[in-house]
Parts: structure tokens; C-alpha cells; sequence
């Protein structure tokens, strides 16, 4: 009786596991619905903050190699006549506005105090509507601070092993809502890995990773060459994020230089490589 008993048990288990795993791919599964990859290979290049006059003023370096990028605004009602000026004619040149919070809240910290839809309601659906009274309508989304929660619901603790073999990724419960106001969504990863085994490519998924080609993370420009050469050998999509940009070889931190951003738009023109916005992914 108790080996019976048992057996029902493990069936049981086995059961709800499964249908947990169905019921979250289920909704889920808008997610996989995103481009995961280009013939010849692409590149995203994306800023974050608001060093607006800075990403205006090398745009009209790298204009002439037809290049594309995604600004990530935060802060979007401080913003003065100006900068919104300078933004409009970024899109109208074919870059994407996008969202970067309204107070560049730590998404992390905010909801480990707060619900998920007060985070919604204090730094989403504000920069949402503040940009789309100035002809701003917002796709895509970068978490602030790269903060995002690596933390699942219950029904993901059970399946993220088996997720994370067949997916690759896991979705948390911020990010699903997130995905409800925006299109896709960009987080960041971090380190000098061999490019094979990096996450900052496209991934077929609403939820991507970008790699930060700031001065201060150390992704030196043969390193980012080598990023390149692997999404071009692959036809993969890489993903990169930065936040100022100066002309000083040694800049501050959070910095990126002419040079290096020079070097990187070449090397895709050079190579007949894509240009590619945030939104691309999932147009």
C-alpha cells in the first residue's frame, strides 16, 4: 500500500510540475516571439540616461556610416526644450527613444518594499506618458541600474533548471509585467568572456542583455572586435550599452570615447554588418 502510495504521489508531482511548466511557457509566450538573428550579423548599440547633447553630437561623427542606435531616457519630464528637440531629430534620423524609467528607480530594490504595480505606476506608466505627449511612442525598456531581479515565482522555482536547459533564460514576474507595457526589455551582463559564451546576442526572446563599452568596464576594442567577428560568423545579433560619450582617450566613468565608438560603427560598415535598433527585434 505505501509503495502504491507512493507511485500516486510521484505521479502526482510529476503532473503539476509538467502542467507549471506548460501554464508558464504559456504566458510567457510572447517572449519568444523576438528576432534572434540576421544574415551577416547586427549590431545594437545603446546609450542610457540623459547625456543627451553628448549622443547628439557624435551622432553628426557617425552619421555618415548610416549608423542606428537606441537612447534610453530617464528622467524624460526634467528634460528641457532643447534636449526634446535634439531627441526628436535623433528619431527622425532613424534612432529609437526609448524608456530608462521615469526616476531611474532600482527596480531591485523598489520592489522589495513595494509591489510590482506600484513599481509600474511610479517609474513606468509616468515615462510612458510624459514621452508620448512629446511624439515619443516607447517600444522598448532598459532597467535602470541594470537592476533587474533574478528571483522567479514559486512555479518558476520548480522548472527553472528544466527552463534554463531549453530556454536559456528565465522571465521573472517584473519582467512579465514590464512586457505588457513594452515590446522588449534590456538588462546587462558583465565580464570579458570568450564571445561564444557571452549573453549579449539577441536571443529570440523579449528580454535581452547588453554589454557595456564604457572606458571603466575594460571591454577594450579588440575585445568588442572579437564580439563582433562571432555575431558576423553566426549571423547573431550582439548587444552593447553605454552612457556619455567624450572625445578624451581617458574619460570618466561611465564614459564611452569617440574612438571606441568610431572603431565599432566601422567595423560593421566595413564588414556589411546591420545597424540595428532595440525595436528591430521585435518589427
Amino acid at each position: 500500500m505505501k509503495i502504491k502510495t507512493k507511485i500516486f504521489s510521484l505521479v502526482i508531482t510529476a503532473v503539476l510540475i509538467f502542467s507549471l511548466f506548460i501554464v508558464d511557457n504559456y504566458r510567457d509566450g510572447l517572449r519568444n516571439n523576438a528576432l534572434q538573428s540576421i544574415n551577416g550579423g547586427g549590431a545594437i548599440i545603446t546609450f542610457d540616461d540623459r547625456s543627451i547633447l553628448d549622443w547628439y553630437e557624435v551622432d553628426q561623427v557617425l552619421d555618415k556610416y548610416n549608423w542606428k542606435a537606441t537612447f534610453f531616457i530617464s528622467h524624460f519630464h526634467s528634460l528641457d526644450f532643447q534636449d526634446k528637440q535634439r531627441l526628436k531629430t535623433l528619431q527622425s534620423k532613424g534612432h529609437e527613444i526609448a524608456s530608462h524609467g521615469n526616476k531611474h528607480i532600482n527596480a531591485t530594490k523598489f520592489i522589495s518594499t513595494n509591489s510590482i504595480d506600484e513599481y509600474i505606476d511610479v517609474e513606468i506608466l509616468p515615462s510612458i506618458n510624459e514621452m508620448k505627449k512629446e511624439g515619443f511612442l516607447v517600444s522598448s525598456f532598459a532597467y535602470p541600474y541594470g537592476a533587474r531581479s533574478t528571483s522567479v515565482e514559486l512555479f518558476h522555482k520548480i522548472t527553472c533548471k528544466i527552463k534554463t536547459v531549453l530556454f536559456g533564460h528565465k522571465i521573472n514576474a517584473l519582467d512579465r509585467k514590464l512586457l505588457s507595457n513594452f515590446a522588449i526589455i534590456r538588462g546587462t551582463t558583465y565580464g570579458k568572456k570568450y564571445p561564444s559564451l557571452h549573453n549579449n546576442f539577441a536571443n529570440g526572446s523579449r528580454v535581452v542583455f547588453g554589454l557595456g563599452i564604457d572606458e571603466s568596464y575594460g571591454n577594450d576594442i579588440d575585445y568588442l572586435y572579437k564580439v563582433l567577428r562571432h555575431a558576423k560568423e553566426n549571423n547573431k545579433i550582439a548587444i552593447f550599452y553605454s552612457h556619455r560619450v567624450s572625445k578624451d582617450i581617458n574619460p570618466s566613468v561611465y564614459t564611452s570615447t569617440y574612438k571606441t565608438l568610431e572603431g565599432i560603427t566601422k567595423y560593421i560598415v566595413k564588414n556589411n554588418m546591420h545597424f540595428m535598433t532595440m525595436k528591430d527585434l521585435v518589427n
